[in-house]
């Protein structure tokens, strides 16, 4: 009964603080997002999509499933 009673002590408390962290404005004052003719938020621009992850795994692992820590630091250094 105790630890049920310090848990929902714990969510009590957290719940509003994380309410108001959430809430918290981090655009400067009188800023507008700016919107399309349709009144969408407009979302053009440059977007980078670049990523570590490979889409399919390598044939040429074949049954390894992790890379040693020389193979691993090659990779970070060839991008």
């Amino acid at each position: 009964m105790e630890c049920a009673l310090r848990s929902t002590f714990a969510v009590t408390l957290l719940l509003p603080l994380t309410t108001l962290q959430a809430q918290s404005p981090d655009t400067p004052p009188g800023w507008t997002m700016p919107r399309t003719e349709y009144g969408h938020p407009n979302l053009q621009g440059m977007w980078g999509n670049r990523t570590q992850t490979p889409m399919e795994r390598p044939e040429a692992l074949g049954e390894q499933r992790t890379y040693t820590e020389a193979e691993a630091l090659a990779m970070e250094q060839s991008l």
